[in-house]
């Protein structure tokens, strides 16, 4: 079984006489072929030639040859008539090439841009080529970042707790299977920077998960005073929060995350809103540190108040959105 190799792009089928064979290679139909512009035929009799001065090998050179049309096989030899997709990434277009295929031993019989059975085969290789690319190029940036590191923190810091919740760091082999579901039906970067790939991940993750992670590492927590501060999750560091230290008045106890296991880390601001304390103690800060810091604080900043018993003194009410700490 062979079929004409095409001469160049736009070329008619038959004009060409090397043949590409089903069991791999070519051969060269003979100028005493019968069969002279067929697309697809049999070789009823072959054999080697020998080679040019200029070349060591040999070919096959098909004597006599039986037209045929490519539909013979499927009647003939359903077995050997195989369906197959292949996906290919194109750099250049930033996409999968999904094509289907009907292929006889190694010919290729007919071919078509393949539809929604390459969708998983697609969204795999899709998958795989956005992670090289880095997720956080296409999920929201920051937003997809904290939500790694939280989740990364639980899993490290509390893997009790992680496992009990079903919760992940998102790391390739466990953010891989949520983007193959994800990217479903997509095939470029393009579709994949149109979707809300971030609100996908979150609904593949599941609203109870989530929930329990809001719970272990929360994104923000309220100070006694109302006043609400960000949570910052950051590899191989504690989290920590900042704040102005009179946002911590009439309060003893350091605010923590993971169920009570972890304190945070705090920083304490002035009002030029530089760090004045930095500490995982509160109460302790208070009975040893604050006078000292207390006396500084006046001077520099007499406007403010700054009370002998800061656990008892009442915070100032919250800041509206925008200003400053």
């Amino acid at each position: 079984m062979a079929r004409r190799r095409q001469e160049a792009q736009g070329a008619r089928l038959g004009a060409s006489r090397e043949l590409v064979l089903c069991t791999g290679g070519t051969a060269i139909l003979a100028e005493t072929s019968v069969v002279r512009t067929a697309p697809w035929l049999v070789a009823v009799e072959a054999g080697d030639r020998g080679g040019s001065p200029f070349h060591d090998k040999r070919q096959t050179r098909v004597w006599m040859a039986s037209a045929i049309e490519p539909d013979w096989l499927i009647d003939l030899f359903p077995g050997a008539v195989e369906e197959k997709i292949e996906v290919n990434w194109s750099s250049e277009q930033e996409r999968v090439l999904a094509v289907e295929r009907l292929v006889y031993d190694r010919l290729v019989l007919d071919e078509r841009p393949a539809g929604a059975d390459a969708n998983e085969a697609a969204a795999a290789l899709l998958t795989e080529k956005a992670l090289a690319v880095g997720i956080t190029a296409f999920a929201g940036g920051d937003a997809f970042e904290s939500l790694g590191h939280r989740l990364l923190f639980v899993a490290k810091e509390a893997p009790d707790l992680a496992a009990r919740a079903g919760l992940e760091p998102l790391d390739p082999a466990t953010l891989g299977p949520l983007l193959v579901t994800s990217l479903s039906g997509k095939r470029s970067f393009a579709e994949i920077r149109s979707a809300s790939l971030f609100d996908a991940i979150r609904a593949a993750i599941g609203f109870a998960r989530l929930a329990r992670l809001d719970e272990l590492a929360p994104e923000h927590v309220t100070l006694g005073g109302g006043r609400r501060v960000k949570v910052h999750y950051e590899p191989s560091k504690p989290p920590w929060i900042e704040s102005r230290l009179q946002d911590f008045f009439g309060s003893s106890e350091t605010p923590k995350v993971l169920a009570g296991r972890t304190p945070l880390v705090l920083h304490l601001l002035a009002p030029n809103g530089r760090d004045v304390q930095v500490t995982t103690d509160l109460a302790g800060f208070w009975a040893r540190t604050y006078s000292d810091v207390r006396s500084e604080l006046m001077r520099r900043y007499p406007r403010h108040a700054w009370p002998d018993d800061p656990e008892r003194a009442s915070p100032p009410k919250p800041r509206s959105p925008g200003r400053r700490p």
